[in-house]
């Protein structure tokens, strides 16, 4: 029996120790990948942006940080605006 401490959602304040990317086909999740921590938030973008041009069926990308912070990126979003949205991950 769960408790009102037991969630299974992590508390809004905890660290994660990777990376995850989930590329989606609208509300599908077609592919989970988990990236190590010691890695850039600019590297981990461009890894999920190279998994939406292998994945023909893929419409976006969605990225949890460390920190717990979520972002989308779309297939049709061009690198400088990826590279934007990286930096909400730092």
């Amino acid at each position: 029996m769960m408790t009102s401490n037991d969630s299974a959602a992590p508390p809004a304040d905890s660290t994660f120790d990777r990376y995850r990317i989930e590329i989606c086909m609208g509300d599908q999740v077609i592919n989970k990948l988990g990236v190590p921590a010691n890695r850039k938030a600019l590297h981990v973008i461009e890894i999920a942006r190279n998994e939406l041009k292998h994945v023909s069926t893929a419409t976006h990308a969605k990225v949890r940080g460390l920190n717990g912070d979520e972002i989308e990126i779309y297939a049709m979003d061009g690198w400088f605006r990826c590279q934007m949205k990286a930096l909400k991950l730092r």
